[in-house]
């Protein structure tokens, strides 16, 4: 699954609302089944014209038997907006092509963090 969309907030305010939102493990919004999301990587490359922040997160589902993960780039090299483009994988241990809607969940999480700052 990808999804692309145009926040108002820096690549590094958006960063930083996700991480808190769904990684941090004292009082995380999607805790289901006691499986938290994790963040595998958070990597950033600046330059003249802006930065790139890449976020790696990781969830374990009980419905799909393995991890689904979503890669999130965050990035402003366009314009004054912040662009997000998302994508989703998993492992596929066991179903081949079937993720039981575990990737739109990953990526609803994180539109449900900057849901407020989207622009049309």
């Amino acid at each position: 699954m990808v999804k692309d969309f145009v926040v108002t907030l820096s690549p590094e305010e958006a960063a930083s609302a996700i991480i808190e939102a769904l990684v941090s493990h004292e009082e995380p919004v999607f805790y289901l089944l006691e499986h938290p999301v994790m963040l595998v990587d958070n990597h950033r490359i600046q330059c003249s014209s802006g930065v790139i922040i890449t976020l790696v997160l990781a969830k374990w589902f009980v419905r799909t038997g393995d991890y689904v993960n979503v890669v999130v780039v965050l990035s402003n090299l366009t314009g004054g907006s912040t662009t997000v483009h998302l994508c989703t994988g998993r492992f596929r241990r066991w179903f081949r092509d079937v993720d039981f809607g575990a990737a739109k969940t990953m990526v609803g999480m994180v539109e449900s963090v900057l849901e407020r700052y989207k622009l049309d």
